[in-house]
């Protein structure tokens, strides 16, 4: 799934799934350039990219999405011309222990957070989409996702905040320094609401849907209950992770979150199966979600 394009004197800037930035000429489709935009990809952490990038003034903008897996998040600024990396924002600190903050802002921020965190699982926050910027101000502003971990209980259990989860901010573009915030959730709580993502297209058969439903209560249903899970929900899995759904299942991609594999008793027809039935449970609350939308006057993100 891609959210948008950003279009700015005859150039097009896309990020792609598997976390790049391309900047291609307008009028020829050559690419001009691409860069890498995740920070963590040698520890094989499952960023994506689904959001459209934002032009703020000589730099372009990109997010990324993860936080329901265990990332952190953060924004990254590129030269318009040459794709140059300009400055990176976070929005939510790192473990204290592993050394200083990168910006003024963490430093602030980390009073917020108990110093005994989950700070493996990332700490979430993820800018997946939905950016903006005021040329007057020369102000981007961006809205930060859910928390990684869900639960405060396990994410931060000593009371806080938790800046900068859940948050609108303004951030300078030409710097990337924080101009102020505005905490929608101030310590988000195990659900956060959010849209359902759009799911990809099904190619199954009704009874291998139907097989899935049946493997899927067996061996899923504990813990990811569609609507109350106790990890996360699988119909809000990203483009990246219906991807890589097989790896996770049977061959232990995921092994370092603590999710196993089940190659000794799943069969790849079995994940293809469960894998049909999770992405027609996912279509069927999405289009509910869109028809809920548009009845009520808003706009589907």
């Amino acid at each position: 799934m891609n959210r948008g394009v950003a279009v700015w004197q005859g150039r097009v800037y896309v990020g792609s799934t598997d976390g790049w930035l391309h900047s291609i000429d307008a009028t020829t489709g050559r690419r001009v350039w691409k860069v890498d935009t995740l920070v963590d990809r040698d520890r094989r952490r499952p960023y994506t990219i689904s959001g459209a990038p934002q032009v703020a003034g000589d730099v372009v903008v990109i997010g990324n999405g993860g936080a329901d897996f265990g990332v952190r998040g953060y924004v990254s600024a590129y030269d318009l011309a040459t794709g140059a990396l300009r400055w990176r924002f976070y929005t939510v600190p790192h473990d204290p222990r592993t050394g200083p903050q990168e910006q003024a802002h963490l430093e602030r921020a980390l009073a917020t957070w108990d110093r005994d965190a989950a700070w493996s699982f990332g700490g979430g926050g993820t800018v997946w989409d939905g950016m903006a910027y005021d040329p007057a101000l020369d102000l981007l502003y961006i809205g930060t996702g859910n928390a990684s971990p869900y639960d405060w209980h396990e994410r931060s259990p000593r009371d806080g905040d938790n800046l900068y989860l859940a948050s609108i901010v303004a951030i300078h573009a030409r710097t990337g320094e924080m101009a102020w915030y505005y905490q929608q959730v101030p310590r988000p709580p195990a659900v956060v609401s959010a849209p359902m993502p759009q799911p990809p297209a099904l190619v199954a058969t009704p009874a291998e849907i139907a097989r899935g439903a049946v493997l899927y209560n067996r061996f899923c249903g504990r813990c990811h209950f569609f609507g109350r899970a106790v990890l996360p929900d699988l119909r809000r899995m990203t483009p990246a992770t219906h991807a890589l759904f097989a790896d996770i299942v049977l061959r232990g991609a995921f092994a370092a979150k603590g999710m196993g594999r089940f190659d000794d008793v799943l069969s790849a027809a079995d994940v293809q199966a469960l894998h049909a039935y999770i992405v027609s449970e996912a279509q069927r609350a999405y289009t509910a979600e869109q028809q809920a939308v548009t009845m009520g006057g808003g706009a589907a993100r």
